[in-house]
C-alpha cells in the first residue's frame, strides 16, 4: 500500500523494472528470492499495472467473482469423468463468462442507470 501511495516518487522506467525483474530471477535461481521477493514484487506490480488503462464496455468482473466457484463446483461434480479436468474447467469458465455477462447486463447496468436519476427533481 505505501509504495502504492508513494508511487509517482517512485522513479523507474522500463530499464529499471527489466532490472527488477531480472534481479528476481537471478534471486529465484541463486536463493535469498524469499527476503527481498515482497518488495520487489510489490514493486514489479505496482509500476507494472500504473502503465496501462483497460477500458471495458462490459464490466463482468463482479459476475465472474459471483458465480465462478459455484459453477466451477456444479461442473466439477458432475461432467469431469466425461470431460475430464481441462474440458471440465473450459466448460465452466465459458459458463461463467456467459452468467457473468447476463448478470451485467440484466441487472447490473439497470441499476447503474439508476444512479443518474435524481430523486429531488420529482
Amino acid at each position: 500500500m505505501a509504495l502504492y501511495i508513494f508511487q509517482d516518487r517512485l522513479a523507474l522506467d522500463i530499464k529499471g523494472l527489466a532490472f527488477l525483474l531480472l534481479l528476481s530471477l537471478l534471486l529465484i535461481r541463486n536463493g535469498g528470492f524469499n527476503i527481498a521477493a515482497p518488495a520487489l514484487i510489490a514493486i514489479l506490480v505496482v509500476k507494472g499495472f500504473s502503465t496501462f488503462t483497460l477500458n471495458v464496455k462490459y464490466d463482468i468482473s463482479y459476475g465472474l467473482y459471483i458465480y465462478a466457484f459455484p459453477v466451477q463446483q456444479l461442473i466439477l461434480t458432475n461432467f469431469v469423468k466425461s470431460l475430464g479436468f481441462p474440458g471440465a474447467m473450459a466448460l465452466a469458465l465459458l459458463l461463467t463468462c456467459v452468467l457473468a455477462f447476463l448478470s451485467f447486463v440484466l441487472v447490473e447496468r439497470p441499476f447503474l442507470r439508476l444512479k443518474r436519476i435524481d430523486i429531488r427533481k420529482s
